[in-house]
């Protein structure tokens, strides 16, 4: 006996083999079962002599039956009948015919059938032999199938898998001759697969690509896995980039034979990269010329993801690019965090943008800068939470402004002082000439006296305003009212004051006051309003101030719109405060916080 099957035999012993006979002699049946008793095999031996019964047995599977064995000439059917049943199911289970007399014709065309063996049965004792010889090729059948099934399975998968991406992928040996390509690679070509298996690289690419593409063969040889490079050339005046990843092509024994190529097409994300980059460098520059940093606000996750520049503005380490909310908040000044935290929570809730001066003091030096913040939402990711920023170091321009502001102020005194000391003394005291002269008929005189009574009251009332003198004398609140009482009788104006002065600086009054001046001039001047109302309240550690009116409007997205709106950002900013500017059709709108300490 084969060793190898003596050893599957001495396993079989452990092992039940179950057998499916077709048989309807019981003599014959008895030496059967004789021979696999004296051969020591383990065996479940079935009988049936029915064709129905057999052709049942095969449709539900044959429940576990290893081999068939059958008589030719049974009663009502042949063993052939019974064979040509099991193929239509199954064609690797054995069948092996143990017969009487089998003429060549007919083992011919048993065997053509799928007949795997015969016996005659004047050998019976033979029978274990056979079964356990059928079996074990049975066996390398059923391993044979199983492997064709998952090479058939996985060039299915590979097949799938290169026709669907839109990559580039083509397998050649290594003279250069296409072995295998697939559909990606034949548009990029418009040539069809038959045309191109075969042909070598050498006729398919240009000189200069084709140097790139053979370049790198040596070195995936000599390293055996993987390298990756890029192919920069230009066709026709027009750029393409490339990025390919070639493997080495090996065989069943490890030998490299060719080369796998997968390459992809990387032109415009190549052009968007070297333009984002150049952007990116741009944008530095200008953050850096402008002191203006920029930042992305997720307000979710509560981090800022921070230009260089805007790391260096408030003291950061510039190579760290994220920082919490509230790391970015503690930088802001104390004097102000609560206004600014308050109004950005606002314009995060309202979905609108948020703009604000404030302090902020740097993290490496304790030095305090003065900011402009400006927040808009991300218009493509406004729905998860993000919003684009940019925070610009005003320092040296609020330096500059306030010393204009100063001297705008020192000079206002200087004039109110002049026209009252100088120029009013000299009208009084020609009005006082005036009134000693007797009466003339014209009335000449009497014109005379009511113009420089007139023009005695205009510069009282300029010389009021540019200085100083009615905040001084009476305070904030009658300065205030004094301001409102300037509307004409056909305006209805009406005021608030709901507010302790005691606890405003002289600096705070005297900003408050200018920021009602320019508002009300404001009005005065362009609104065209016939209903103006003021009001000023305390309200915890906040002094709120609302200046509207009904009239005509104009564009508050203009930051430069106009002198007297830049003196009341200016003047709200010296105060460490917030300003919000609403206007339209209906009219306009000034909201004002200021901190009061």
């Amino acid at each position: 006996m084969n060793p190898r099957i003596w050893t599957n035999f001495q396993k079989l012993e452990k092992d039940k083999i179950n057998i499916l006979l077709l048989e309807d002699n019981p003599d014959d049946i008895l030496l059967l079962k004789q021979a696999l008793k004296k051969s020591g095999m383990n065996v479940d031996l079935n009988v049936t002599s029915g064709l129905k019964e057999f052709t049942d047995y095969v449709q539900n599977g044959l429940d576990g039956t290893d081999i068939i064995v059958s008589d030719y000439n049974l009663a009502s059917f042949t063993g052939l009948d019974a064979l040509k049943v099991l193929r239509e199911t199954d064609q690797i289970i054995p069948f092996f015919f143990l017969t009487g007399f089998l003429g060549e014709e007919k083992a011919v065309e048993v065997m053509r059938h799928g007949a795997n063996d015969f016996l005659l049965k004047d050998n019976v004792t033979n029978a274990p032999k056979v079964i356990l010889q059928l079996l074990e090729e049975a066996k390398l059948r059923r391993e044979t199938a199983k492997y064709q099934a998952q090479l058939v399975y996985r060039n299915g998968i590979l097949r799938t898998l290169m026709e669907s991406a839109v990559d580039l992928i083509f397998l050649r040996d290594l003279d250069g001759n296409l072995i295998e390509v697939n559909e990606g690679f034949c548009r990029f070509l418009d040539m069809p697969q038959e045309k191109l298996i075969g042909k070598n690289i050498n006729t398919l690419f240009e000189k200069d690509l084709l140097d790139k593409i053979l370049a790198t063969d040596k070195e995936v040889l000599k390293k055996e896995e993987p390298v990756t490079l890029e192919l920069d050339y230009y066709n026709d005046g027009k750029r393409h980039v490339f990025e390919s990843i070639k493997t080495p092509l090996k065989d069943e024994d490890g030998k490299n034979i060719g080369f796998v190529d997968v390459t992809r097409d990387i032109t415009k994300k190549k052009l968007d990269d070297e333009a984002l980059r150049t952007s990116q460098q741009l944008l530095r520059q200008s953050e850096k010329q402008s002191l203006s940093g920029s930042f992305e606000y997720n307000i979710q996750k509560e981090k800022l993801f921070c230009s260089q520049q805007f790391m260096k503005n408030l003291g950061f380490d510039q190579d760290i690019k994220i920082i919490t909310y509230n790391e970015f908040l503690d930088r802001v000044n104390e004097a102000e965090r609560e206004i600014f935290e308050f109004e950005l929570k606002r314009a995060i809730t309202e979905n609108s943008e948020f703009y604000m001066e404030h302090r902020c003091t740097r993290l490496n030096d304790k030095k305090v800068i003065h900011c402009k913040t400006y927040l808009i939402p991300d218009p493509n990711r406004s729905s998860e939470g993000y919003y684009f920023g940019i925070m610009t170091d005003v320092t040296k321009d609020r330096q500059l402004r306030k010393s204009m502001l100063d001297i705008q102020e020192k000079e206002r005194k200087t004039i109110a002082s002049n026209l009252h000391d100088s120029l009013g003394q000299k009208l009084v005291a020609s009005k006082m000439f005036l009134s000693q002269l007797e009466d003339d008929a014209s009335g000449a005189l009497l014109r005379a006296s009511k113009l420089i009574d007139q023009s005695i009251d205009e510069i009282r009332s300029l010389s009021k305003n540019l200085s100083l003198y009615t905040i001084q004398g009476l305070g904030l609140k009658s300065a205030i009212e004094d301001v409102m009482s300037t509307f004409p009788e056909t305006t209805i104006a009406d005021y608030d004051l709901n507010f302790d002065e005691i606890e405003l600086s002289d600096e705070l009054s005297t900003q408050i006051y200018r920021i009602v001046q320019e508002g009300i001039t404001n009005i005065l001047k362009y609104a065209k309003a016939s209903e103006v109302s003021l009001s000023m309240n305390r309200e915890n550690h906040f002094l709120n101030l609302i200046i509207s009116d009904n009239g005509v409007g104009f564009d508050a997205s203009n930051e430069y719109s106009g002198n007297g709106l830049k003196n009341i950002r200016e003047r709200v900013a010296r105060c460490s405060g917030f300003l919000e500017i609403l206007s339209g059709s209906g009219g306009t709108t000034l909201k004002i916080k200021v901190p009061v300490k």
